[in-house]
């Protein structure tokens, strides 16, 4: 029942609160907060640490993207940016271990953003 409670916010602080405690090199930003005016749909956060970048948008649990949302993720993946959805705490930890330490196991709770038509 705790998890169907969970907001996205929290989802979003607890694995920027993990990832830099594992990392304390990685840069973390808000994509929302790197300017004047943020991009509307752009993905949540940008995790950047020895050379790698990986876009993660945070949903709640069960939460989908907005068509908008797609749209910009695309813009980004076209510019060569890896962007993923998640929707758990598990997941986006699963998500920065795997990018970051390169793992071999792909998390079944995550999913690569992609448009559909």
């Amino acid at each position: 029942m705790e998890r169907l409670l969970m907001l996205e916010k929290s989802v979003d602080q607890a694995i920027v609160r993990w990832a830099r405690e594992k990392w304390p090199e990685m840069i973390i930003r808000k994509l929302s907060t790197l300017g004047a005016r943020g991009t509307n749909g752009d993905p949540d956060r940008l995790f950047f640490w020895k050379g790698k970048l990986i876009l993660i948008e945070m949903k709640r649990p069960g939460g989908l993207c907005t068509d908008l949302q797609l749209q910009r993720h695309i813009e980004w993946q076209r510019a060569g940016a890896k962007v993923i959805v998640v929707d758990s705490v598990v997941a986006g930890r699963q998500v920065l271990d795997q990018e970051f330490n390169n793992t071999r196991r792909r998390p079944k709770t995550w999913r690569t953003s992609t448009l559909h038509s």
